[in-house]
């Protein structure tokens, strides 16, 4: 047999990626391997679908809601389920957006703390504890000092 194979079409990053997003639930470890390549290919490839993971998580937490169950109840509403579903998309996106943002930023915040602890038990030859524990009283100083500054702009 002579067959001839023809080019097998090579599927796009974009492609990949929707697959992958989809993927996510059997094979997480995959799914977060391929997210370790920084190239600009592959990070352009991959941003609607994380915006669909966000804005799906957001509507999924909006539903989890005990106050979206008597949504139809609202005058506001007035027992249209089109309303319903646009109420849902917009704060499930507004909600997936803030959650996104705002989780991020603690992640960094917690990563840089980690960072600044075992820098700082490398240089000083701490124990990793012994560093955690002078950082915190350290931030806890800082408090204590700007505190009395603070609370009269907030008394308002």
């Amino acid at each position: 047999m002579n067959a001839q194979a023809g080019p097998v079409d090579k599927p796009s990053p974009e492609r990949l990626w929707w697959l992958r997003t989809l993927a996510i639930f059997q094979s997480p470890r995959a799914v977060f391997e391929a997210l370790r390549d920084d190239s600009k290919e592959q990070v352009e490839a991959r941003q609607e679908p994380v915006l669909a993971l966000v804005l799906l998580a957001g509507v999924a937490a909006v539903l989890l809601a005990p106050s979206t169950g008597r949504l139809l109840d609202e005058d506001l509403v007035d027992n249209s389920l089109a309303v319903v579903a646009v109420l849902l998309f917009l704060t499930g996106g507004l909600y997936g957006a803030a959650t996104y943002w705002i989780g991020g930023a603690a992640l960094f915040a917690v990563w840089a703390f980690g960072l600044l602890v075992y820098g700082i038990s490398i240089v000083e030859r701490w124990s990793v504890l012994r560093a955690a524990v002078s950082l915190a009283l350290m931030l806890l100083g800082i408090v204590i000092v700007t505190l009395p500054f603070l609370l009269p702009l907030s008394s308002g």
